[in-house]
């Protein structure tokens, strides 16, 4: 099966400056449907040969920063689909030593060996809705591999299942993924949805974008997240009220901040809730930006 990447497709991905979007809706629970296959990405010595030698580099680096890496099993994106509002995704394995040496460190792999060597390994993300009118996110900790000090949503990967067949559910990984974070338990969730499917420019690595709303004020929050499991994962959580102006000044103020998938978070958010052209018009303002107009 080739990679969703290779496609020839109509919906051509969507150009957002620090990101793509390369599908687009509002999609409940109950509209993603999730395919596991035997594929794994292809490779040769070369790119082997690359990821051992970064893996060993980190292992280093993280024991001098008394980091923990582990290489787990995770489920990289092979194709995705919409049909009838439905969005569907085929799932393979990689590992998260093969995400590290491709996409991570060494994306430009795809540019010379094909983007079927990348491990493509497929992240979720969410943006938390208060019961009282904010937006939360994170600032990355220095305990994290990638982007340490930057905005990001609640966030995390997708793991293999481990019953052979079984297929990975990606809302539930973004619930686990919140209440390990912030202390939020999946009972005061009222509201979860999918927006999007996007890549990081930067990293290429294959996203799911979440809005997530949750019981509570902004100040429980806070107060549940110092307990929270990975509460280490953030050296602090961020609060932006959920108002037009006030999430497309933030943006405009906090931009070179922001992860690629922290700015897709908030604009797709706005999106869905305040319109197109408030989407068009702060992404283009943006885009002005970084071409210096």
């Amino acid at each position: 099966m080739q990679s969703y990447r290779a496609h020839d497709r109509s919906d051509a991905p969507q150009d957002c400056g620090s990101f793509f979007i390369d599908v687009q809706g509002r999609f409940s629970p109950q509209d993603i449907v999730v395919r596991w296959c035997d594929s794994s990405r292809t490779s040769n010595d070369d790119v082997d040969h690359l990821i051992e030698q970064t893996w060993k580099s980190e292992l280093a680096r993280a024991r001098s920063g008394r980091r923990k890496l582990f290489n787990g099993k995770l489920a990289r994106l092979i194709d995705c689909d919409v049909h009838d509002d439905r969005l569907a995704l085929w799932v393979g394995q990689t590992s998260y030593k093969e995400f590290l040496g491709t996409n991570l460190r060494n994306p430009h792999l795809g540019e010379s060996h094909g983007s079927q060597v990348l491990a493509d390994a497929l992240g979720v993300s969410g943006v938390v809705v208060t019961g009282d009118g904010f937006l939360v996110m994170g600032r990355r900790s220095e305990r994290v591999v990638f982007y340490s000090g930057f905005i990001h949503p609640i966030s995390g990967m997708t793991d293999a299942p481990p019953e052979p067949g079984a297929s990975p559910d990606p809302l539930e990984v973004i619930i686990k993924e919140l209440t390990e974070e912030t202390g939020i338990s999946p009972d005061r969730i009222t509201r979860s949805v999918c927006l999007a499917l996007i890549r990081d420019k930067e990293t290429l690595q294959p996203e799911l974008i979440f809005e997530l709303a949750v019981e509570g004020d902004v100040e429980s929050i806070r107060k549940s997240a110092r307990s929270a499991v990975d509460s280490d994962e953030h050296s602090e959580l961020i609060e932006i009220r959920d108002e037009p102006a006030k999430v497309a000044n933030f943006i405009k103020i906090n931009y070179a901040e922001l992860t690629p998938t922290g700015l897709a978070a908030l604009l797709l958010h706005g999106r869905g809730n305040w319109g197109t052209d408030w989407f068009t018009a702060t992404r283009e303002y943006l885009m002005k930006g970084e071409k210096g107009i």
